[in-house]
């Protein structure tokens, strides 16, 4: 059994009229650029039938293994189901959608070439909405603190990675996964470049603010940051209260008819106390997690696999 040369990761969710058109395209093109291929496709407990047409594209393709998931895990968590049955010496991550074409693959592959182990293919002009971009932005400068993003890094969820990068991914075993922080952490040769966004042809994102801010605060399993933020912000608070007090008392000492205000009083106890709940918050969180992390609590759990089983490679036989 011969290793491909590229394996395609695509996470589906509601995805049943789009990801037929997906395979065809990202199969022409990988044909058309002389590589061997095969496509994991992951189907993250959709509500429509996108299972049923994974199966009936693995039953039509050798080189598409279909992956059910018992519920839904969330799209990282998707991927990194995914990743355990790849077996190509290079690995593209893109959506379901069709926004992320395969006919910018050669771009991906040309700066690999370069000398990077990851690239990330970025959008000079993002079709999504105003809500989407300024999130994207936050997160982006947020978890560049975080996880040590260089700042002319900027990342989406089109990218193409060597094998070891996805080998030393499947390594984390617990459940609160965050992509970008399993590849900033492998490997610093990592390069973007721009790639064309195109219009999504079939409904709308699945994403949702919960689930967004859900997949951001996965971040903080890959850095201490937060509680060193919380510790710098106690210790300013601290020495500015001290500092406050120190005044106060000079000035009553210079003025002792001077009255000290109870509204201040209160604005200072709410305020300190705030930052204090804060802290014990994100405290509890770390604590939490690592609760269910020793609980054993699952990435992902798979419900039923298609065309996983050896035999003639996909996209040796009907990929050329």
């Amino acid at each position: 059994m011969k290793q491909p040369d590229v394996s395609v990761v695509i996470p589906c969710y509601n995805s049943e009229k789009s990801i037929g058109e997906v395979v065809e395209k990202v199969s022409a093109k990988l044909s058309e650029m002389g590589y061997t291929y095969e496509m994991v496709l992951v189907n993250d407990y959709s509500k429509d039938g996108t299972f049923q047409e994974i199966h009936r594209l693995a039953k039509k393709h050798s080189f598409v293994k279909g992956i059910n998931l018992a519920k839904n895990f969330g799209q990282h968590n998707a991927i990194l189901a995914g990743f355990h049955y790849v077996n190509g010496k290079y690995v593209i991550g893109m959506d379901d959608d069709l926004q992320t074409d395969p006919s910018q693959f050669p771009k991906l592959f040309d700066k690999m070439k370069e000398g990077y182990d990851l690239v990330y293919g970025t959008y000079p002009m993002v079709r999504q909405s105003i809500f989407r971009r300024l999130g994207s932005r936050f997160n982006n400068v947020v978890l560049g603190r975080m996880i040590q993003q260089p700042g002319h890094i900027r990342t989406s969820s089109f990218w193409l990675a060597k094998a070891y990068i996805i080998k030393e991914a499947v390594k984390y075993e617990h459940s609160y996964t965050n992509l970008r922080g399993l590849f900033f952490r492998t490997t610093a040769y990592i390069a973007c470049v721009e790639v064309e966004h195109f219009a999504r042809k079939y409904g709308r994102s699945n994403y949702t603010f919960k689930s967004l801010v859900k997949l951001w605060s996965n971040c903080i399993n890959f850095s201490v940051a937060p509680l060193r933020i919380f510790l710098l912000i106690g210790s300013i608070a601290s020495a500015g209260g001290f500092l406050g007090a120190l005044i106060l008392i000079i000035k009553k000492i210079m003025n002792i008819n001077m009255s000290i205000g109870w509204p201040s009083l209160m604005a200072a106890v709410c305020f300190f106390s705030g930052i204090i709940l804060i802290g014990i918050g994100l405290t509890g969180e770390y604590i939490g997690r690592t609760f269910m992390c020793i609980n054993a609590t699952p990435q992902y759990v798979v419900k039923e696999e298609v065309n996983v089983q050896d035999g003639i490679y996909p996209g040796e036989e009907d990929g050329e």
